[in-house]
Protein backbone atom coordinates (compact mmCIF):
# COMPACT_ATOMS: atom_id res chain seq x y z
CA UNK A 1 0.00 0.00 0.00
CA UNK A 2 1.16 3.31 -0.71
CA UNK A 3 1.87 6.04 1.79
CA UNK A 4 -0.73 8.59 1.34
CA UNK A 5 0.64 13.05 1.50
CA UNK A 6 2.35 13.23 5.03
CA UNK A 7 1.09 16.24 6.51
CA UNK A 8 4.64 17.26 7.22
CA UNK A 9 5.32 16.67 3.45
CA UNK A 10 4.33 20.42 2.58
CA UNK A 11 6.83 22.69 1.00
CA UNK A 12 8.71 24.52 4.17
CA UNK A 13 9.48 20.52 5.04
CA UNK A 14 10.68 19.58 2.32
CA UNK A 15 13.00 23.18 1.62
CA UNK A 16 14.36 21.75 5.27
CA UNK A 17 15.43 18.64 3.80
CA UNK A 18 16.91 21.02 0.43
CA UNK A 19 19.01 22.96 2.90
CA UNK A 20 20.56 19.99 5.12
CA UNK A 21 21.41 18.64 1.42
CA UNK A 22 23.18 21.98 0.13
CA UNK A 23 24.65 22.83 3.54
CA UNK A 24 27.21 19.41 3.04
CA UNK A 25 27.87 19.77 -0.95
CA UNK A 26 28.68 23.67 -0.50
CA UNK A 27 31.11 22.77 2.38
CA UNK A 28 32.81 20.88 -0.36
CA UNK A 29 32.16 22.31 -3.58
CA UNK A 30 33.01 25.73 -2.58
CA UNK A 31 36.20 25.11 -1.21
CA UNK A 32 37.46 23.29 -4.66
CA UNK A 33 38.96 26.53 -6.92
CA UNK A 34 40.91 27.28 -3.68
CA UNK A 35 42.74 23.90 -3.13
CA UNK A 36 45.69 25.39 -5.18
CA UNK A 37 45.53 28.35 -3.32
CA UNK A 38 45.66 26.59 -0.09
CA UNK A 39 48.36 24.87 -0.88
CA UNK A 40 50.52 27.70 -1.15
CA UNK A 41 49.65 29.38 1.09
CA UNK A 42 50.12 26.47 3.49
CA UNK A 43 53.57 25.68 2.13
CA UNK A 44 51.54 22.07 0.89
CA UNK A 45 51.55 20.90 -2.53
CA UNK A 46 48.73 20.36 -4.81
CA UNK A 47 49.28 16.59 -4.38
CA UNK A 48 48.60 17.06 -1.06
CA UNK A 49 45.59 19.91 -0.98
CA UNK A 50 43.06 17.16 -2.44
CA UNK A 51 42.70 15.82 0.88
CA UNK A 52 40.90 18.84 2.17
CA UNK A 53 38.11 16.99 0.47
CA UNK A 54 39.18 13.65 1.31
CA UNK A 55 39.11 14.15 5.27
CA UNK A 56 36.26 15.81 4.97
CA UNK A 57 34.46 12.67 3.11
CA UNK A 58 35.96 10.68 5.72
CA UNK A 59 34.61 13.01 8.18
CA UNK A 60 31.34 12.01 6.70
CA UNK A 61 32.24 8.39 6.60
CA UNK A 62 32.66 8.00 10.57
CA UNK A 63 29.64 9.76 10.99
CA UNK A 64 27.19 7.64 9.38
CA UNK A 65 26.33 4.72 11.75
CA UNK A 66 26.17 6.67 14.94
CA UNK A 67 23.80 9.62 13.25
CA UNK A 68 21.32 6.56 11.81
CA UNK A 69 21.65 4.65 15.18
CA UNK A 70 20.99 7.04 17.12
CA UNK A 71 18.10 8.86 15.10
CA UNK A 72 16.12 5.94 15.01
CA UNK A 73 16.43 5.46 18.63
CA UNK A 74 16.09 9.05 19.93
CA UNK A 75 14.19 10.57 17.18
CA UNK A 76 15.50 12.76 13.72
CA UNK A 77 15.58 16.37 15.26
CA UNK A 78 18.20 15.96 18.42
CA UNK A 79 20.64 13.94 16.38
CA UNK A 80 20.00 17.08 13.31
CA UNK A 81 21.16 19.74 15.97
CA UNK A 82 23.69 18.28 17.52
CA UNK A 83 25.12 17.32 14.29
CA UNK A 84 25.27 20.66 12.40
CA UNK A 85 26.23 22.28 15.69
CA UNK A 86 29.67 20.18 15.45
CA UNK A 87 29.67 20.97 11.34
CA UNK A 88 29.42 24.86 12.38
CA UNK A 89 32.55 24.50 15.40
CA UNK A 90 34.91 22.09 12.39
CA UNK A 91 33.87 24.81 9.90
CA UNK A 92 35.01 27.67 12.56
CA UNK A 93 38.43 25.97 13.04
CA UNK A 94 39.26 25.09 9.60
CA UNK A 95 38.66 28.96 8.92
CA UNK A 96 41.68 29.91 11.25
CA UNK A 97 44.26 27.00 10.77
CA UNK A 98 47.71 27.97 10.70
CA UNK A 99 49.53 24.19 8.99
CA UNK A 100 47.79 21.55 6.77
CA UNK A 101 47.77 19.35 9.39
CA UNK A 102 45.50 21.38 11.86
CA UNK A 103 43.06 22.46 8.02
CA UNK A 104 42.62 18.67 7.68
CA UNK A 105 41.82 17.65 11.17
CA UNK A 106 39.57 20.70 11.63
CA UNK A 107 37.76 19.26 8.13
CA UNK A 108 37.45 16.17 9.37
CA UNK A 109 35.50 17.53 12.47
CA UNK A 110 33.35 19.31 9.98
CA UNK A 111 32.79 16.28 7.69
CA UNK A 112 31.49 14.33 10.66
CA UNK A 113 29.23 16.77 12.07
CA UNK A 114 28.17 17.33 8.33
CA UNK A 115 26.86 13.28 8.15
CA UNK A 116 23.43 14.10 9.69
CA UNK A 117 22.59 16.31 6.73
CA UNK A 118 22.79 13.70 3.97
CA UNK A 119 22.03 10.74 6.58
CA UNK A 120 18.47 12.47 7.89
CA UNK A 121 17.24 14.32 4.63
CA UNK A 122 17.16 10.55 3.28
CA UNK A 123 15.77 8.72 6.35
CA UNK A 124 13.56 11.63 6.89
CA UNK A 125 12.46 11.35 2.76
CA UNK A 126 11.79 7.65 3.58
CA UNK A 127 9.98 8.21 6.66
CA UNK A 128 6.99 10.37 4.53
CA UNK A 129 7.29 8.44 1.37
CA UNK A 130 8.02 4.85 -0.21
CA UNK A 131 8.53 3.46 -3.68
CA UNK A 132 8.41 5.91 -6.58
CA UNK A 133 7.53 8.75 -4.65
CA UNK A 134 10.64 8.15 -2.86
CA UNK A 135 12.92 7.93 -6.12
CA UNK A 136 10.59 11.46 -7.22
CA UNK A 137 11.53 13.10 -3.99
CA UNK A 138 15.62 12.09 -4.29
CA UNK A 139 15.54 13.11 -7.75
CA UNK A 140 14.17 16.71 -6.57
CA UNK A 141 16.93 16.93 -4.18
CA UNK A 142 19.35 15.26 -6.31
CA UNK A 143 18.48 18.40 -8.77
CA UNK A 144 18.75 20.73 -6.20
CA UNK A 145 22.12 19.28 -4.98
CA UNK A 146 23.35 19.32 -8.74
CA UNK A 147 22.56 23.55 -9.09
CA UNK A 148 24.70 24.01 -5.88
CA UNK A 149 27.65 22.08 -7.64
CA UNK A 150 27.08 24.13 -10.28
CA UNK A 151 26.63 27.36 -8.58
CA UNK A 152 29.27 26.20 -5.65
CA UNK A 153 32.74 26.73 -7.33
CA UNK A 154 31.77 29.98 -8.68
CA UNK A 155 31.12 31.13 -5.07
CA UNK A 156 34.29 29.37 -4.56
CA UNK A 157 36.16 31.17 -7.06
CA UNK A 158 34.70 34.46 -6.60
CA UNK A 159 35.49 34.33 -2.61
CA UNK A 160 38.78 33.06 -2.90
CA UNK A 161 39.44 35.90 -5.36
CA UNK A 162 37.73 38.46 -2.59
CA UNK A 163 39.17 37.07 0.67
CA UNK A 164 41.53 34.24 0.30
CA UNK A 165 40.72 30.38 0.68
CA UNK A 166 39.77 31.17 4.77
CA UNK A 167 36.67 33.11 3.40
CA UNK A 168 35.78 30.24 1.18
CA UNK A 169 35.76 28.07 4.26
CA UNK A 170 33.74 30.95 6.34
CA UNK A 171 30.59 31.06 4.18
CA UNK A 172 29.28 27.59 4.35
CA UNK A 173 30.11 27.59 8.15
CA UNK A 174 27.63 30.61 8.12
CA UNK A 175 25.23 28.74 5.68
CA UNK A 176 25.17 25.60 8.11
CA UNK A 177 24.43 28.28 11.40
CA UNK A 178 21.39 29.31 9.03
CA UNK A 179 20.44 26.07 8.23
CA UNK A 180 20.20 24.88 11.86
CA UNK A 181 18.04 27.83 13.21
CA UNK A 182 15.63 27.13 9.90
CA UNK A 183 15.38 23.82 11.15
CA UNK A 184 14.24 24.67 14.84
CA UNK A 185 11.89 27.06 13.31
CA UNK A 186 10.11 24.77 10.85
CA UNK A 187 10.65 20.91 11.41
CA UNK A 188 9.03 18.26 13.38
CA UNK A 189 9.72 15.08 14.30
CA UNK A 190 8.84 12.62 11.92
CA UNK A 191 10.18 9.49 14.23
CA UNK A 192 9.05 10.05 17.50
CA UNK A 193 10.61 8.53 20.53
CA UNK A 194 8.67 5.30 21.55
CA UNK A 195 8.05 4.95 25.05
CA UNK A 196 9.61 0.78 25.23
CA UNK A 197 12.84 1.20 23.61
CA UNK A 198 14.78 -2.60 23.11
CA UNK A 199 18.59 -2.43 23.83
CA UNK A 200 20.77 -0.20 21.61
CA UNK A 201 23.10 -3.25 20.75
CA UNK A 202 19.74 -5.66 19.78
CA UNK A 203 18.24 -2.86 18.25
CA UNK A 204 21.60 -2.29 15.60
CA UNK A 205 22.20 -6.48 15.62
CA UNK A 206 18.36 -6.19 13.93
CA UNK A 207 19.10 -3.25 11.42
CA UNK A 208 22.15 -4.48 10.29
CA UNK A 209 20.86 -7.70 10.24
CA UNK A 210 17.62 -6.67 8.33
CA UNK A 211 19.91 -4.83 5.78
CA UNK A 212 22.74 -7.47 5.35
CA UNK A 213 20.05 -10.40 4.05
CA UNK A 214 18.12 -8.27 2.07
CA UNK A 215 19.90 -8.14 -1.20
CA UNK A 216 18.61 -5.69 -3.01
CA UNK A 217 19.78 -3.25 -0.03
CA UNK A 218 24.06 -4.84 -0.89
CA UNK A 219 23.45 -4.18 -4.56
CA UNK A 220 22.27 -0.92 -4.82
CA UNK A 221 24.46 0.43 -1.86
CA UNK A 222 27.90 -1.71 -3.81
CA UNK A 223 26.57 0.50 -6.92
CA UNK A 224 26.07 3.33 -4.79
CA UNK A 225 29.29 2.82 -3.49
CA UNK A 226 31.58 2.52 -6.82
CA UNK A 227 30.11 5.04 -8.69
CA UNK A 228 30.56 7.94 -5.64
CA UNK A 229 33.96 6.68 -5.59
CA UNK A 230 34.67 7.79 -9.09
CA UNK A 231 32.63 10.90 -8.68
CA UNK A 232 34.25 12.18 -5.62
CA UNK A 233 37.92 11.25 -7.35
CA UNK A 234 36.71 13.37 -10.39
CA UNK A 235 35.70 16.14 -7.61
CA UNK A 236 38.90 16.16 -5.78
CA UNK A 237 40.83 16.08 -8.80
CA UNK A 238 39.37 18.33 -10.80
CA UNK A 239 41.18 21.56 -10.02
CA UNK A 240 44.66 20.37 -9.80
CA UNK A 241 44.41 18.67 -13.36
CA UNK A 242 42.86 21.92 -14.51
CA UNK A 243 45.42 24.43 -12.89
CA UNK A 244 48.95 21.64 -13.35
CA UNK A 245 48.24 20.04 -16.73
CA UNK A 246 46.16 22.99 -18.71
CA UNK A 247 47.14 26.29 -16.76
CA UNK A 248 43.38 27.62 -15.66
CA UNK A 249 43.43 30.09 -13.07
CA UNK A 250 41.03 29.98 -9.97
CA UNK A 251 38.29 31.66 -11.83
CA UNK A 252 38.00 29.43 -14.66
CA UNK A 253 38.44 26.52 -12.91
CA UNK A 254 34.72 27.12 -10.96
CA UNK A 255 33.55 28.06 -14.05
CA UNK A 256 34.81 24.86 -16.13
CA UNK A 257 33.40 22.47 -13.05
CA UNK A 258 30.21 24.30 -12.56
CA UNK A 259 29.76 23.60 -16.34
CA UNK A 260 30.03 20.08 -16.52
CA UNK A 261 27.77 19.33 -13.83
CA UNK A 262 25.14 20.65 -16.11
CA UNK A 263 24.49 16.84 -17.52
CA UNK A 264 24.26 15.64 -13.85
CA UNK A 265 21.33 17.83 -13.64
CA UNK A 266 19.87 16.77 -17.08
CA UNK A 267 20.27 12.95 -15.68
CA UNK A 268 18.34 13.74 -12.30
CA UNK A 269 15.81 15.82 -13.96
CA UNK A 270 15.34 12.83 -16.51
CA UNK A 271 14.86 10.47 -13.67
CA UNK A 272 12.45 12.14 -11.72
CA UNK A 273 10.32 12.69 -14.67
CA UNK A 274 10.23 9.17 -16.52
CA UNK A 275 11.34 6.75 -13.67
CA UNK A 276 7.33 5.72 -13.42
CA UNK A 277 7.34 4.99 -17.06
CA UNK A 278 10.56 2.24 -16.19
CA UNK A 279 9.87 -1.00 -15.42
CA UNK A 280 12.12 -3.22 -13.34
CA UNK A 281 15.28 -0.89 -13.16
CA UNK A 282 15.51 0.04 -16.99
CA UNK A 283 16.60 3.37 -16.63
CA UNK A 284 19.30 2.33 -14.50
CA UNK A 285 20.37 -0.67 -16.58
CA UNK A 286 20.30 1.90 -19.42
CA UNK A 287 22.48 4.22 -17.14
CA UNK A 288 25.17 1.78 -16.24
CA UNK A 289 25.38 0.13 -19.98
CA UNK A 290 26.18 4.06 -20.74
CA UNK A 291 28.72 4.24 -17.98
CA UNK A 292 30.63 0.98 -19.32
CA UNK A 293 31.59 2.93 -22.53
CA UNK A 294 32.43 5.99 -20.80
CA UNK A 295 34.91 3.79 -18.58
CA UNK A 296 36.14 2.50 -21.89
CA UNK A 297 36.49 5.77 -23.37
CA UNK A 298 38.46 7.31 -20.19
CA UNK A 299 40.48 4.18 -20.27
CA UNK A 300 41.40 4.67 -23.62
CA UNK A 301 42.93 8.22 -22.53
CA UNK A 302 45.86 6.21 -21.14
CA UNK A 303 47.10 5.41 -24.56
CA UNK A 304 47.61 9.47 -25.48
CA UNK A 305 51.02 11.34 -24.65
CA UNK A 306 48.68 14.61 -24.44
CA UNK A 307 45.28 14.48 -23.39
CA UNK A 308 43.15 17.46 -25.41
CA UNK A 309 41.16 19.31 -22.71
CA UNK A 310 38.11 19.29 -24.69
CA UNK A 311 38.26 15.32 -25.02
CA UNK A 312 38.66 14.80 -20.99
CA UNK A 313 35.98 17.27 -20.21
CA UNK A 314 33.65 15.71 -23.14
CA UNK A 315 34.01 12.02 -21.30
CA UNK A 316 33.71 13.69 -17.96
CA UNK A 317 30.47 15.38 -18.44
CA UNK A 318 28.74 12.05 -19.84
CA UNK A 319 29.89 10.24 -16.66
CA UNK A 320 28.49 12.91 -14.52
CA UNK A 321 24.96 12.82 -17.29
CA UNK A 322 24.77 8.98 -15.78
CA UNK A 323 25.34 9.88 -12.18
CA UNK A 324 22.37 11.71 -12.30
CA UNK A 325 20.58 8.87 -13.06
CA UNK A 326 22.23 6.25 -11.01
CA UNK A 327 22.28 8.30 -7.26
CA UNK A 328 18.34 8.39 -7.29
CA UNK A 329 17.62 5.00 -8.63
CA UNK A 330 20.09 3.30 -6.15
CA UNK A 331 19.37 5.07 -2.86
CA UNK A 332 15.60 4.35 -3.53
CA UNK A 333 16.43 0.62 -3.96
CA UNK A 334 18.38 0.52 -1.41
CA UNK A 335 16.50 1.72 1.75
CA UNK A 336 13.00 0.97 0.16
CA UNK A 337 12.95 -2.60 2.18
CA UNK A 338 13.36 -1.55 5.23
CA UNK A 339 10.68 1.37 5.92
CA UNK A 340 11.19 0.89 9.94
CA UNK A 341 14.68 1.25 10.29
CA UNK A 342 15.32 3.93 7.51
CA UNK A 343 18.21 5.80 9.76
CA UNK A 344 19.87 2.75 9.77
CA UNK A 345 19.68 2.33 6.07
CA UNK A 346 20.47 5.58 5.10
CA UNK A 347 23.57 4.96 7.41
CA UNK A 348 24.92 2.35 5.91
CA UNK A 349 23.74 3.68 1.83
CA UNK A 350 25.89 6.60 3.31
CA UNK A 351 28.81 4.48 4.48
CA UNK A 352 28.86 2.86 0.99
CA UNK A 353 28.61 6.10 -0.80
CA UNK A 354 31.21 8.36 1.06
CA UNK A 355 33.35 5.81 3.13
CA UNK A 356 34.43 4.22 -1.00
CA UNK A 357 34.44 7.87 -2.04
CA UNK A 358 37.03 8.75 0.99
CA UNK A 359 39.27 5.95 -0.02
CA UNK A 360 38.98 6.66 -3.66
CA UNK A 361 39.98 10.22 -3.17
CA UNK A 362 43.21 8.91 -0.59
CA UNK A 363 44.16 6.89 -3.20
CA UNK A 364 43.98 9.16 -6.52
CA UNK A 365 45.68 11.81 -5.04
CA UNK A 366 48.74 9.96 -3.21
CA UNK A 367 49.25 8.46 -7.17
CA UNK A 368 48.89 12.05 -8.74
CA UNK A 369 51.76 12.49 -10.64
CA UNK A 370 50.46 16.09 -12.45
CA UNK A 371 48.36 13.93 -15.68
CA UNK A 372 45.04 12.07 -15.92
CA UNK A 373 46.67 8.60 -15.43
CA UNK A 374 44.75 7.87 -11.36
CA UNK A 375 41.48 9.40 -12.00
CA UNK A 376 41.38 7.43 -15.60
CA UNK A 377 42.30 4.22 -13.64
CA UNK A 378 39.67 4.93 -11.19
CA UNK A 379 36.55 6.05 -13.51
CA UNK A 380 37.39 2.98 -15.82
CA UNK A 381 37.43 -0.04 -13.06
CA UNK A 382 34.67 1.65 -11.10
CA UNK A 383 31.79 1.84 -14.19
CA UNK A 384 33.40 -1.86 -15.20
CA UNK A 385 32.77 -3.63 -11.83
CA UNK A 386 29.44 -1.75 -11.72
CA UNK A 387 28.09 -3.34 -14.43
CA UNK A 388 29.11 -6.61 -13.96
CA UNK A 389 27.85 -6.43 -10.58
CA UNK A 390 24.43 -4.81 -11.97
CA UNK A 391 24.25 -7.58 -14.78
CA UNK A 392 24.88 -10.68 -12.38
CA UNK A 393 22.62 -9.37 -10.05
CA UNK A 394 19.94 -7.50 -11.48
CA UNK A 395 17.12 -10.30 -10.90
CA UNK A 396 17.45 -9.68 -7.48
CA UNK A 397 16.58 -6.18 -7.71
CA UNK A 398 13.00 -6.64 -8.77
Amino acid sequence: MSIQKHPLDKPSFVLGIILLTITTAFSIDTSIPALPTIATDLQSTTKIAPLVIGFFLLGLTIGQIPVGILSDRYGRLPVLYTGLSIFILGGVLASIADSMDGLLWARLLQGFGASSGPILGRAISRDISEGQRTVSLVSILTTILAVTTILSPLIGSMLTSLGGWRLTLSVPTVWGFFTLIYCAIFFSETNPVKKEKEGVLKQVKFSFSAFINEPKCIIAASLLGLNFGAYFSLLSLNAPILHDLYGFGVETIGLLFSLVVIPYICGSVLTGKFNKRFKNNTLLSYALSFQLLVSFAMLSLLLLDNVPFWLLWTICSAFMANMGIIFPSTVAIAMGPLPKSAGIASSIVGTFQIGVGALFVTLTSKFYDHNINSLAICVGLTGIVSFIVFRKYRHRLG
